[in-house]
């Protein structure tokens, strides 16, 4: 995994940590942080953007198994 930094205006930071507690809320067994909901909203906005595939991405990590 490659390291990416950034800096967000406050208002996004909120955005963030609101969808974080969504997350979270979604998956009670698991510890999550403001980097892991970045890595998800990444994902969905360059899949709907056509530039990520979620769906072949995760069928990989299966394969391995």
């Amino acid at each position: 995994m490659e390291t990416v930094s950034t800096r967000v205006p406050k208002d996004m930071a909120s955005a963030i940590d609101e969808y974080l507690e969504k997350l979270q809320d979604e998956t009670p067994l698991l510890i999550l942080n403001r980097a892991d909901a970045l890595r998800q909203l990444l994902a969905i906005g360059l899949q709907n953007v056509g530039l990520y595939d979620m769906a072949a991405k995760s069928q990989k990590k299966s394969r391995r198994k």
